[in-house]
């Protein structure tokens, strides 16, 4: 599993110039994120960390699930899973 970008040019780049390279990068986030913020990148109309997720982090499992979130609480609880899931798959390895 691929966890951070492979190139500078692959960061996602926040409404308030955060640069995110990981997945810890973008909980860290979304954890400490306005909602005013957070709704600047996902609202009705769009989820701007989707394609980010499945195309520069490769991880087009958890872009699935987030694809139709749009409640904050709701994607770190979803993040913050996928994490804790790939900690464990990989302590068992």
């Amino acid at each position: 599993m691929k966890y951070s970008v492979e190139r500078e040019e692959e960061a996602f780049i926040t409404v308030d110039g955060r640069k995110l390279y990981t997945l810890q990068d973008f909980l860290i986030w979304l954890n400490t994120c306005s909602e005013e913020k957070f709704r600047y990148h996902v609202n009705e109309r769009e989820n701007h960390f989707v394609n980010w997720i499945r195309y520069s982090l490769k991880l087009e499992e958890l872009a699935r699930e987030i694809e139709n979130v749009r409640d904050k609480n709701r994607m770190v609880d979803i993040v913050s899973r996928y994490i804790e899931g790939e900690k464990e798959i990989l302590e068992i390895i």
